[in-house]
């Protein structure tokens, strides 16, 4: 009665077999997690530029008393992707936007125009296109004032 102790060779494969399937897995959701940390990092900028860009347009404005109707684009770097920048200021038209406040249908009577100021920023990450955008309402007149974004 010989009682030999140890793996077979059977048992070996099998479970060399089982932790290279897990590793395999550990390693798809750890890329799939630093591309998700890639993509929030790459948002997380996005906004702080747009809110820069929204702050130097709440100043412009402020300082001048009005805003013009004009675009703006360019290539700016986002976190570490090249991405294009666009500003867009025109008249709002109030039939496409049936939820302004009462406040602003007053101004309106008043002959005074609203201009929408829309900012956004866009980039590829993973073969997709990716965007980040706010919007804001500035009257058109000396009696400036911005309606939040």
């Amino acid at each position: 009665m010989n009682k030999r102790k140890g793996f077979t060779l059977v048992e070996l494969i099998i479970a060399s077999s089982i932790l290279a399937i897990g590793i395999v897995f550990i390693s798809r959701s750890f890329l799939t997690m630093v591309g998700a940390l890639d993509t929030s990092y790459n948002r997380i900028k996005a906004i702080q530029f747009l809110d820069d860009k929204m702050s130097q347009l709440r100043l412009e404005v402020l300082e001048k008393k009005y805003i013009e109707q004009y675009q703006e684009q360019e290539q700016i770097q986002i976190g570490n992707r090249e991405a294009k920048f666009k500003l867009n200021v025109e008249v709002l038209d109030l039939e496409d936007e049936m939820t302004l406040q009462e406040e602003i249908e007053a101004q309106i009577e008043k002959g005074e125009t609203i201009n929408i100021a829309q900012l956004s920023v866009s980039w590829s990450q993973e073969y997709r296109e990716k965007e980040m955008s706010v919007s804001t309402y500035f009257l058109s007149n000396e009696s400036v004032q911005d309606f939040g974004y």
